[in-house]
């Protein structure tokens, strides 16, 4: 839950310093975390997929929280509707450019 709140107060930050409005839907999947505490990996990677593929329909960006999430890239797949950004502060450095960029046309 942590990780979740200090992803959620770095995300609102940038879009407040760049005027931009954003929503947060924070999602926690505890079962993979506790998975991950039993040393099942596969489990863990398998429980996060599942959320992300539940979660994409509804949302335009996916930030994992945590750096052990990060791992889950390599099993995603390629056909997720959305953008997954894997690591907190790569994700957020992302989520700036993405938010700082000029809209097209």
């Amino acid at each position: 839950p942590s990780a979740i709140e200090t992803a959620t107060e770095g995300l609102k930050t940038i879009a407040k310093d760049q005027g931009k409005q954003i929503t947060i839907a924070g999602s926690l999947c505890t079962e993979a975390f506790e998975a991950l505490s039993k040393g099942d990996s596969e489990g863990h990677d398998n429980l996060l997929v599942t959320a992300i593929l539940q979660l994409a329909p509804e949302v335009d960006v996916i930030v994992m929280a945590q750096y052990s999430m990060a791992r889950v890239m390599s099993v995603l797949p390629d056909d997720v509707p959305v953008r997954v950004l894997s690591s907190p502060h790569l994700g957020i450095a992302h989520l700036k450019q993405i938010l700082t960029a000029s809209p097209t046309s």
